[in-house]
């Protein structure tokens, strides 16, 4: 079972880390080899290269098909991200690449074995909304460009969760999130709203009393939209 998390909202020194650059395991991610199925879609749920999931109003649909990776992944450019929608479960680590300019977006993306990496660069968009589990860390930091994380099924993580430093993070949806088996550190994305990031933290199962830390903003309050916190502001 996973360990239960600390969860930590506070300012504090910088520990950031690294993952080297790389390809899929030496080859390119657009020669990657795909297995992707026809249109369709099955219930929420399940895993593997089989079929799509039907997400309902709050949802976001999978495409049906796809095929597991065993490897790490790293997006380098737009022809690696349109191959990683090939994917339903990568066995190693998804690493956004520093040279990385635009959205990614893996709707079919269910788990991943590693790490889920952020460091820099010009993503501004990180959709994955049906990935449930991470094996290792999920760790974005400072992403200058980065103004949307959609996480919305994540329920486990099996390392730590670092949210730290993205000064045009707007949108943070980890709307499923119950475990994480180290610390929990949202921080220094200055749009986020306070009750944004509190209703994130209130998910968690943590083994220390949550302390949050967002962005007060006095003449703004947050309403609860498909199972998350929105921020109005007049």
């Amino acid at each position: 079972m996973l360990a239960l998390a600390a969860v930590a909202l506070i300012g504090g020194a910088c520990n950031a880390r690294s993952i080297a650059p790389g390809s899929i395991d030496g080859a390119s991610l657009a020669d990657a080899g795909t297995d992707v199925g026809a249109g369709g879609s099955v219930a929420t749920g399940g895993g593997g290269g089989n079929g799509g999931a039907a997400g309902g109003p709050c949802g976001v649909e999978a495409p049906a098909g796809g095929t597991v990776f065993d490897g790490s992944i790293t997006i380098n450019n737009a022809a690696d991200a349109t191959a990683a929608q090939a994917y339903t479960g990568i066995t190693g680590s998804l690493v956004i690449g520093v040279g990385f300019a635009g959205a990614v977006d893996l709707p079919r993306l269910r788990t991943v074995g590693g790490d889920v990496f952020a460091e820099g660069g010009g993503v501004m968009n990180l959709r994955a909304a049906n990935l449930t589990d991470i094996g290792n860390d999920l760790w974005i930091y400072l992403a200058t460009a980065l103004v949307e994380v959609d996480l919305r099924s994540l329920v486990t993580v099996g390392g730590r969760l670092w949210v730290y430093r993205n000064p045009k993070l707007a949108t943070l949806r980890l709307d499923a999130l119950r475990q994480v088996a180290e610390d929990v550190q949202i921080r220094d994305d200055s749009p986020l709203g306070a009750c944004v990031v509190d209703d994130i933290v209130s998910h968690v199962t943590a083994g220390m009393t949550p302390v949050a830390l967002g962005t007060p903003h006095p003449n703004c309050h947050c309403e609860t939209v498909c199972n998350h916190a929105e921020e109005r502001c007049p």
